[in-house]
């Protein structure tokens, strides 16, 4: 597969598999989806309300990005406002995803029966961690969008006198 771009780059979170896999969804218009989980259609999907929440963040993460490249033209400034948002918002998406990729593990662990009460224990903790995660830290990431798309060049625009 051809390297990934920065333009046009969309990510889908989906499925309860490790199956990783690029492909080009695009039809020539240079566009790369990257599944990073595969849906199992046998088994129902127990992080679907989790999954949502993943998703609603990538497309948050996608937003601050777009936010930035667009505000860009005005003004380098606002990257630099933005950057650390920028960075904490894309570490706490990964972090997500990577918590959800361990409770499917766990999930397929705690389902063959033949764990010890203490591994049973460890499986559980797994699972719980990802819907914690998922409930109280992806929903700031549609904050931390919203605050880069309403934040203009003001400050920067002030006389030197009044600091």
């Amino acid at each position: 597969a051809a390297p990934l771009r920065g333009d046009g780059i969309r990510q889908r979170f989906r499925g309860d598999t490790d199956e990783h896999r690029v492909r080009d969804d695009g039809a020539g218009h240079g566009e790369r989806h990257v599944l990073l989980t595969q849906m199992d259609p046998v088994r129902p999907d127990r992080h679907a309300p989790e999954r949502e929440r993943l998703a609603r963040g990538l497309a948050d993460v996608e937003g601050l990005f777009a936010a930035m490249l667009s505000k860009l033209g005005e003004s380098a400034y606002h990257v630099g406002f933005q950057g650390n948002r920028i960075l904490a918002a894309l570490s706490e998406l990964v972090i997500g995803w990577l918590l959800m990729r361990g409770a499917d593990g766990a999930l397929q662990r705690l389902a063959d029966g033949s764990l010890s009460t203490s591994e049973w224990a460890f499986y559980e903790g797994k699972v719980a961690a990802a819907r914690f995660f998922a409930r109280a830290v992806l929903p700031k990431l549609a904050a931390a969008r919203a605050i880069a798309e309403a934040t203009d060049n003001a400050l920067m625009e002030l006389d030197e006198s009044v600091f």
